[in-house]
């Protein structure tokens, strides 16, 4: 079995959010829910102690299954009266039927508790059963860097958040020095524009005081 903690616990917490009265917190349990499954009376899934024909709903321990505060301190002071069948899923399923809260139980089926199943894939938060050597080796190999087996192109959560923030950092980088770029250019031209501007200026005082100088010239030969 197989299990990503930190996401099943957030995943969790959302039935619990969901479910959750003014008054009380009601009994939950959440995973691959079977309904409708006949009683074995022969072979590895036999259970000859429990007359039923039928089994109530029950959470299938192969894909791996949770169940809140309330469950789990039901079945701890009630253990040495509850029923015990042939597995312990089955036997969940019959001990929530027999509970005195019964009529409460919030049973959600959900896709993210899978059984033999690949462990690449982000949306399975609780993988069973029956892990192989090199099953397990991807796995691990999943969960340190990202991928499965260093071999596939499958990206993992983590190294597409990395690539994110790599590319939010350089993007901003580049956004900046466009800024810094285009201000240049602008302080630049501001700079020549005030250059001609007082370059003009210079220019048309010479012009008038050449004028203003011939004018006395031409007075002076006229007194003379």
């Amino acid at each position: 079995m197989i299990a990503r903690v930190r996401s099943l616990e957030l995943y969790l917490d959302y039935y619990e959010k969901q479910s959750k009265t003014r008054s009380s917190l009601p009994p939950i349990l959440v995973g691959d829910i079977q309904r409708d499954t006949f009683v074995r009376t022969d072979g590895k899934w036999a259970d000859p102690n429990y007359k039923n024909t039928m089994y109530p709903a029950w959470p299938r321990g192969a894909s791996g299954y949770a169940l809140n505060r309330v469950v789990a301190k039901y079945i701890s002071e009630q253990s040495d009266n509850l029923f015990i069948s042939q597995g312990e899923d089955t036997s969940m399923g019959i001990w929530m039927d027999e509970a005195p809260f019964r009529k409460d139980v919030k049973w959600f089926t959900s896709n993210v508790f899978v059984y033999d199943e690949d462990c690449s894939r982000a949306d399975h938060l609780s993988i069973g059963h029956q892990f192989t050597p090199e099953k397990l080796r991807k796995c691990h190999y999943w969960y340190r860097d990202g991928l499965d087996d260093g071999s596939s192109s499958t990206m993992g959560a983590r190294q597409m958040l990395t690539r994110i923030v790599v590319a939010v950092f350089f993007g901003s980088v580049l956004f900046l020095a466009i800024v810094l770029a285009t201000a240049r250019l602008l302080l630049l031209d501001e700079v020549l524009y005030q250059g001609e501007f007082l370059s003009g200026i210079d220019s048309y005082e010479e012009e008038e005081e050449e004028e203003y100088g011939d004018f006395d010239y031409m007075e002076e030969d006229e007194r003379v």
